[in-house]
């Protein structure tokens, strides 16, 4: 391995990882090796042909490649090619690197094939509360090195990209940008790229591709893409056209081209075929091929697409063999996903009955592991510790490590919605930790997702958004649907929480979009709580009603208890905004708030009912209510901001200005001037003058 230390940067020319500081990206095989070229030849000018030689060997490309490969290089080191500090452009020449202090790290091993062995997969395996998402159970069955010369090759075909930016300028991507993709498709073992070449001279024939192109080609899949340009965006958009005749059509979206074709040649290697990490597992997991190709299938699309497209993989896995207990034990998972939580833990009733006569002690861990989500949903959270706790010793007798970490990162998620918020960060960064140090790219992102949880319950939003926007980056790059929106998702509420209503909007409703294509209705329950709260910020109080109905329905239908509550008291509140009778909803929620025995939603149904109460006017009963909330928390804004609008209707100016001020002292961005409109009401009111109470709509938001 060969490390490069210039300037800031340290560059490891094996994993093409670039540093600095504390941040690391992964560069495109091209740029890596433009960056590693340089590096070689410091104060030395490069000719255009010799870089084309080493980027692009034996392959021919336009020189707009070398352009784009350069200009991305440039950017990743925030180089300013007019100023420069390392690549200098020599006009009808080619480069000149100028850092010429460059130290260079070289380092040999050697391992065993039980090293080997040993080694930590790249992808591991979660679970989701509403944090963790269960996509694979890598460490049940441990892959040899994979071999990948028995396995046949995917032959990918692009067919020259389609101009229709009208701008005669970017003429050069129907070639240019069409080899960029390519290259980043190249870079799998199991994908080899039909050459330019011969499309070129099959374009001459055929203007557009037809369902014969695949087979007079011999490519599995030809890619056709249209580019296209919307203000300062640009749009590729491109079908999967298959030598059965089918076809399967995507859109990209960015605003820079170089980031349309890296995200185009990711999504189409990961279509075009399974990851290799999976690939590592062919052959490993049953002594039926198909089932082994099918299965790995299901993984792959569980850990891109989501459940709903994964589930008929893993439900024929069984129709073929129902004897093959990880199927099983990934079925159940798709079950809870898509709000099917009886047939979930039926099925992992019989899983957990049948591992124990195998006598197969990861699957049971695993097993248990989904059924702890299972229960935790119901609020059954002794159950659900009990569950985990008997999970983890069955991983660390078996010494699996990073299994049992992520049990831990569970009960870390488990002390956050209890509010032991030390606990719980203790128990994720451990989690952490251990994710980096196996490689686990998914429990990595994970681990992240939910310690913004715990950052933002603390109202620390710089670390918040920090945490969200690294799991964004991990998802994105492992291709990952589900964990995509379930960050945007959280990133919208936060956003919200926190006053960042153009960035919460477009977050929410991309983050909808995505859980319901994924088919996972927790996800679009907890996405209809946050976007009724933007529609009674913009008044429109009927859709906010329809966006609680729709998520508790989903909720029933999951009986997802904690969500559940979370959306009547919302609604509750919404109700009692619209002069609407809440008689109904608080006889149905008095018995089963006590009966939940969750004291965070307690005192959250308390505040609601006490605003409820301020109201309709029932001063007396509003003071009550508040009285009954624990004093730990009379200290945040949502108790402070009921007890002004209590103080405020019976008169008491000065207490009500003063709860008005805590509240406002507590808030965050545009929610601070909310509250001016009721200090403007203490000031009428104190003047003698007439005021009416305004409709907040974020009032006790959570």
């Amino acid at each position: 391995m060969t490390t490069y230390r210039f300037g800031p940067f340290i560059f490891d020319s094996v994993t093409r990882q670039l540093t600095a500081g504390s941040e690391t990206q992964e560069l495109r095989p091209q740029v890596a090796l433009a960056l590693e070229y340089f590096l070689q030849h410091p104060d030395t000018a490069v000719e255009k042909e010799a870089l084309f030689g080493y980027l692009w060997p034996e392959t021919v490309v336009q020189e707009q490649n070398l352009t784009l490969c350069i200009s991305e290089l440039r950017r990743v080191l925030g180089d300013d090619s007019k100023n420069p500090s390392f690549i200098k452009t020599i006009p009808k020449m080619g480069y000149l690197w100028l850092w010429t202090e460059i130290r260079v790290e070289t380092s040999t091993f050697s391992a065993t094939g039980s090293e080997k062995n040993a080694r930590p997969l790249p992808l591991g395996w979660a679970v989701l509360f509403l944090a963790f998402l269960a996509v694979g159970f890598w460490w049940i069955n441990r892959p040899k090195e994979p071999d990948f010369s028995s396995k046949s090759l995917v032959r990918i075909a692009f067919w020259p990209f389609e101009n229709e930016t009208g701008d005669d300028a970017l003429k050069w991507v129907e070639l240019g940008l069409m080899d960029m993709v390519g290259e980043n498709c190249r870079t799998g073992k199991r994908i080899e790229i039909v050459p330019t070449d011969k499309i070129l001279e099959l374009k001459k024939a055929e203007k557009v591709p037809s369902a014969s192109t695949c087979r007079v080609l011999g490519a599995d899949i030809v890619v056709r893409t249209v580019i296209e340009k919307d203000g300062d965006l640009f749009r590729a958009r491109y079908a999967l056209c298959f030598p059965e005749g089918h076809s399967v059509e995507r859109v990209v979206v960015d605003a820079n081209l170089i980031e349309v074709a890296n995200q185009l040649g990711k999504q189409v290697s990961q279509r075009a075929a399974p990851s290799e990490p999976i690939l590592d597992l062919f052959d490993r997991f049953n002594s039926d091929p198909y089932l082994n190709i099918t299965y790995a299938s299901g993984l792959q699309l569980l850990l891109t697409d989501g459940a709903k497209q994964a589930l008929p993989y893993f439900e024929n896995c069984l129709q073929r063999d129902s004897g093959f207990l990880l199927a099983k034990l990934q079925l159940a998972k798709c079950y809870r996903m898509l709000a099917r939580a009886e047939e979930a833990e039926t099925l992992l009733n019989e899983l957990i009955s049948q591992a124990e006569e195998r006598q197969d002690p990861l699957v049971k861990a695993a097993g248990l592991g989904i059924l702890s989500v299972l229960r935790f949903y119901e609020w059954d959270v002794e159950t659900a510790k009990t569950y985990l706790a008997e999970g983890q010793a069955i991983l660390e007798g078996q010494n699996e490590r990073m299994a049992a970490a992520l049990f831990q990162g569970q009960l870390g998620f488990i002390d956050y919605a209890l509010s032991n918020y030390e606990s719980a960060e203790k128990n994720l960064k451990f989690c952490l930790a251990v994710s980096r140090e196996s490689g686990d790219s998914i429990a990595e992102a994970n681990a992240l997702n939910t310690l913004a949880m715990v950052t933002d319950a603390r109202e620390d939003w710089p670390n918040t958004q920090r945490y969200c926007l690294e799991a964004l980056t991990v998802f994105e790059d492992l291709g990952s649907r589900p964990g995509i929106a379930l960050v945007k998702g959280n990133l919208g509420t936060y956003s919200l929480k926190y006053g960042e209503w153009e960035q919460a909007i477009p977050y929410l409703e991309e983050g909808m979009k995505l859980y319901e294509s994924a088919g996972d209705f927790a996800g679009v329950a907890r996405m209809h709580l946050s976007l009724a709260l933007v529609k009674v910020n913009q008044n429109q109080y009927d859709k906010a009603i329809d966006h609680c109905d729709a998520g508790i329905q989903i909720c029933r239908d999951q009986n997802n208890q904690l969500t559940l509550n979370l959306l009547r008291i919302q609604k509750l509140r919404f109700l009692a905004d619209m002069g609407q009778s809440t008689d109904d909803l608080v006889s149905e929620m008095d018995p089963e708030i006590e009966a939940l025995g969750y004291e965070e939603v307690a005192n959250m149904y308390a505040l609601s009912k006490a605003y409820v109460y301020c109201v309709q006017g029932h001063l007396k009963r509003a003071e009550e209510t508040l009285n009954s909330v624990q004093e730990e928390a009379r200290v945040k804004y949502e108790w402070q901001f009921v007890k002004g609008v209590t103080d405020l209707l019976a008169q008491r100016w000065d207490d009500a200005r003063s709860a008005f001020e805590k509240t406002q002292a507590l808030q965050f961005g545009p929610w601070k001037d909310k509250i001016t409109f009721y200090l403007k009401c203490v000031d009428a009111g104190q003047a003698g003058q007439s005021f009416e109470l305004p409709k907040p709509g974020f009032h006790l938001y959570n």
